[in-house]
């Protein structure tokens, strides 16, 4: 949708999802142009993280904190499933040393949201 602002300028907003990950809820975009077409930001919004990885990149391990209990998967770049966990709200580990170098793909579920991330092994 578009709707002016009082400063002359314009909102833009909109909703989609990803085909690949249908089971996902999908997300929002909102953009503020200001009057001579320039891209404006007052505020950010940001909603927490449910999920944080690190290190990454990573030689053998990653921690994963999660704030809720749901369950995780691992993906090559080919969108291979390679691994599948349950995660408990609190830290997790996962040992990646069977997994050779390249970039990987972790998906999340919880009950409140879906999320994804890309991690690499050296």
């Amino acid at each position: 949708s578009i709707a002016s602002t009082s400063d002359m300028g314009v909102i833009v907003s909109g909703y989609g999802y990803d085909l690949n990950f249908p089971e996902t809820r999908g997300f929002a975009w909102i953009v503020k142009y200001n009057q001579d077409g320039t891209v404006g930001f007052e505020n950010e919004i940001r909603q927490q993280q449910e999920l944080v990885v690190y290190p990454n990149p990573t030689s053998d391990h990653i921690h994963i904190k999660s704030l809720q209990a749901g369950s995780l998967m691992i993906y090559n770049s080919s969108g291979q499933l390679l691994i599948r966990r349950q995660l408990k709200q609190g830290l997790n580990q996962i040992n990646l040393s069977a997994l050779p170098g390249g970039t990987y793909f972790i998906h999340s579920l919880t009950n409140k949201q879906s999320q994804r991330q890309k991690i690499v092994k050296y």
